[in-house]
């Protein structure tokens, strides 16, 4: 959140936990939404399946929140989480409610221990957030490239939004 917090420094920043998750890829091994309210090494596990297809992540959660403003100034997210596989890419995407597409926000070789990184969307910020519900969306995966043994997880340990109202 140290990016989000030079950007927001001069403004009052609401944190936000997630209300809901969904494994969109891959089997939840421990879970509950709890454990990614936190930093506290409680994580969501979720165990790599293989794709379909080469594009598809082997692992993949699906998270909401709901904003306190449908009309926020600045908005960025807070993902701590690692991947017991590697070679794996760590890809992190918001909803955008205005194009009804998916934007990836960051990408990079997954990392095997918890690390912070904190997430800025390209577009401005109310487009992250979904008129009349206020849900806020993100993914983060985990994509297989070359792993080379079976039972290997992404590992969710804290998300965290931080809202400029």
């Amino acid at each position: 959140m140290v990016g989000i917090l030079c950007v927001c420094l001069s403004f009052q920043i609401q944190f936000v936990t997630p209300d809901r998750y969904q494994v969109t890829h891959g089997v939840e091994i421990q879970g509950g939404i709890q454990r990614v309210r936190f930093s506290d090494d409680d994580r969501l596990i979720v165990e790599a399946r293989r794709p379909f297809t080469v594009a598809e992540p082997s692992v993949e959660v699906i998270f909401e929140a709901t904003s306190p403003t449908e009309t926020p100034q600045d908005l960025g997210v807070e993902v701590e989480a690692m991947c017991t596989g590697s070679p794996a890419i760590q890809r992190i995407e918001y909803y955008n409610f205005t194009t009804q597409t998916w934007e990836v926000v960051d990408e990079r070789n997954a990392p095997d221990f918890d690390q912070v990184i904190s997430t800025h969307g390209r577009a401005p910020a109310p487009d992250y957030v979904e008129d009349g519900t206020r849900k806020m969306r993100i993914k983060v995966g985990y994509h297989d490239r070359g792993v080379t043994f079976l039972s290997w997880s992404g590992q969710y340990d804290r998300i965290l939004w931080g809202v400029v109202p």
